[in-house]
């Protein structure tokens, strides 16, 4: 894809086992009023892969502009793993990088910089639980640049809860292309989204993504399955009235320890496969 890998607009359909690999932009888009539930995905990124947009695991808007009108984007994710672009040794966040390498399609995308595993703006009310995402310059963008995103956080109409950031630059920041953790405001330490997010139930943070103790048992190129002892098992949590429908599980993330729902239909070397 020259732009993002799903993207939903509006609508109330549900998705389960999705895989967004090697994409350009971002990888699960939701706007315009998308209230679907979404359980079990697998994004793992091309570190010589980024949109000049700023590619994100998540990027949510309610509309374009930010307009507060219904129905609201109120779709409900849960045991997501987002892998980001430094999960690989050597990754930097330049243009000297992100050069597209082998995979450079011309197809009139331009490059750009990786940002956040999660940017939820222009007054999304999106809620993710259960999840993991590491290895990104910045964990969440809670962006108030339009709309009323942040409010609505305050207002717990957006929820983030029992997620496990690792391996992140910075935790939060609250603009587009903001790349640096400032206090919000006087007094504060951090950004109101790195604020925001350590004081949602279960969320935790983890300063390497080798804490998270994952492996990589089909040759993705990063680690997405938990080994034992990996802090993600026996993590998860329902308590929330958003996930009555979804699949019980006790881990964090999109797999258990033995979970092989990738085997059978995926492929992570389609460029030197003979179809």
């Amino acid at each position: 894809s020259n732009d993002d890998s799903f993207e939903w607009f509006g609508g109330t359909v549900n998705a389960k086992y999705l895989v967004a690999y090697s994409g350009w932009d971002d990888d699960f888009d939701t706007d315009n009023g998308f209230s679907g539930n979404v359980q079990y995905g697998l994004v793992v990124r091309n570190p010589r892969l980024a949109d000049t947009s700023q590619s994100n695991g998540f990027e949510s808007d309610n509309c374009a502009d930010g307009a507060e009108v219904s129905p609201f984007t109120t779709a409900t994710f849960s045991n997501i793993t987002f892998v980001g672009p430094k999960a690989y040794d050597g990754f930097q966040n330049t243009s000297d990088y992100i050069n597209g390498g082998e995979y450079y399609p011309n197809n009139g995308s331009a490059l750009g910089k990786f940002q956040a595993a999660m940017q939820i703006r222009r007054s999304s009310h999106l809620a993710c639980f259960n999840s993991i995402a590491y290895g990104f310059p910045i964990g969440l963008i809670i962006d108030g640049e339009k709309g009323n995103t942040v409010q609505y956080a305050k207002e717990g109409k957006l929820k983030l809860s029992n997620i496990f950031f690792a391996g992140m630059d910075a935790i939060g920041t609250d603009k587009n292309k903001q790349y640096e953790d400032t206090p919000y405001e006087e007094g504060k330490k951090y950004s109101f989204s790195h604020e925001y997010f350590i004081n949602q139930k279960g969320n935790k943070t983890f300063e390497n993504s080798a804490d998270l103790l994952l492996k990589d048992a089909r040759n993705v190129g990063a680690g997405y399955l938990p080994q034992a002892g990996s802090p993600v098992l026996n993590a998860a949590a329902w308590d929330d009235a958003a996930l009555s429908s979804f699949e019980k599980v006790d881990y964090v993330g999109a797999f258990g320890s033995d979970d092989q729902w990738l085997d059978g239909w995926t492929n992570f070397d389609p460029n030197n496969t003979d179809y």
